[in-house]
């Protein structure tokens, strides 16, 4: 042992009997000690609380409080999709009975876009379009599109899903013999997440009488009037005529929020076509020849 430490450890002996450190020492020890674990903490800290109130607070996030309280009406779930000019920001699919009232998540400050949608069963999602699978009826699609506006510490928005189906209900009057069936064809057969525009696909279903012998269908927003429809008698086509002009027509409007229903009535004895829209009245049906 060196000298130097032979001498310290006698100083310390004296100071008490035993060669103990005294009370002092071990306060003054203990202090030394606060002082430089105090003195490594503080920078962890700093750097560990962000956003302060001195601090420019731009880079922070913005929360988004997005309320679907409303939705229960229109389906078990409903599926968030969100996004601003740069990126997608969040994708989430929801049980209502699960969030009776907000859901949340931090987006970066600025404009944020997003997409709320329910009602789905077969469609099948590609991409940032939903698409009806060819041989199915489009489903009872129900959604909502908006911006929000998220610069400060919090953000909020109410969805509220508008109808994006038309439900198609068909009676025929001195039909024919034979089992009939409706075949719906047409170049639309999606809808985008984006904007809820129609989306180009091939759309084919085929619809049988229900028990009360009418012919229903819904059908996804349409681009254009190019929907056909043939009646099948026994599997062969029996009549056709082109259903998406015949529903233009009428002034039907499929860029509308809520899209309406449509009621359709062919008479063969007359040869007459009668087309109603939403809660139609009778001086407010198209009536055309076959």
């Amino acid at each position: 042992m060196a000298r130097g430490s032979k001498e310290r450890q006698s100083d310390l002996q004296k100071a008490r009997p035993g060669g103990r450190f005294p009370p002092a020492a071990r306060i003054k020890t203990a202090t030394h000690t606060m002082k430089a674990r105090f003195l490594i903490l503080l920078p962890l800290l700093a750097s560990a609380v962000s956003c302060s109130v001195k601090e420019d607070r731009t880079p922070c996030p913005c929360w988004l409080d997005i309320d679907v309280s409303l939705c229960s009406r229109q389906g078990e779930t409903v599926s968030l999709r969100g996004w601003n000019s740069t990126k997608p920001l969040f994708g989430e699919t929801l049980y209502v009975a699960d969030w009776p009232d907000v859901w949340e998540t931090p987006v970066p400050k600025g404009v944020v876009h997003y997409t709320a949608y329910s009602g789905v069963r077969s469609c099948m999602a590609s991409g940032s379009t939903l698409l009806v699978p060819e041989g199915n009826q489009c489903d009872s699609l129900w959604a909502y599109r908006t911006s929000v506006i998220c610069e400060g510490e919090d953000a909020f928005d109410r969805v509220n899903l508008h109808k994006q189906f038309a439900t198609v209900t068909m009676k025929l009057t001195q039909e024919p013999d034979g089992v009939l069936s409706a075949l719906i064809t047409g170049p639309w057969a999606g809808m985008s997440l984006d904007d809820l525009g129609a989306v180009k696909g091939d759309y084919s279903y085929t619809a049988g009488q229900n028990a009360e012998g009418l012919f229903v269908f819904r059908l996804p927003r349409q681009g254009d009037g190019s929907l056909a429809f043939e009646l099948l008698r026994d599997g062969r086509r029996y009549e056709t005529f082109a259903l998406g002009e015949l529903i233009e027509k009428t002034g039907y409007d499929w860029n509308a929020q809520d899209l309406d229903d449509i009621f359709i009535g062919v008479d063969f004895y007359r040869g007459e076509i009668s087309i109603g829209i939403g809660d139609w009245e009778e001086d407010a049906i198209y009536t055309i020849e076959l």
